[in-house]
């Protein structure tokens, strides 16, 4: 019975390690297109994540296999010409950074 317990136990947290996470409202600091990939790199003036699971949170990335990356990007190219904050929301990891799932205007 405590076997059962301890791996449901290891269960919800390795689970709970890799679930979506949210940033805080944040300017642009910087964007940048992927290396031979069609996807952008971000970084912005909210608190950088933490626990993502990845190897670096130094930046936010699109999935250059992801169909939703276009619409990403297009948020994110409106928002730093404009010099809108945005909400970046990750989940899991590409190349090494999280991998955006979505993108919001905030305010």
């Amino acid at each position: 019975m405590n076997k059962i317990i301890a791996g449901v136990g290891a269960l919800v947290f390795a689970t709970s390690a890799w679930a979506w996470q949210q940033t805080g409202a944040g300017t642009i600091t910087y964007l940048g297109s992927g290396w031979n990939a069609d996807s952008i790199f971000v970084a912005t003036t909210a608190q950088q994540l933490s626990g993502t699971g990845c190897a670096s949170s130094a930046y936010y990335t699109t999935d250059p296999t992801s169909a939703e990356r276009k619409a990403h990007h297009a948020v994110l190219l409106m928002a730093h010409a404009t010099g809108k904050a945005v909400v970046i929301t990750v989940d899991g990891c590409y190349s090494n950074y999280p991998r955006i799932i979505g993108v919001g205007i905030a305010g």
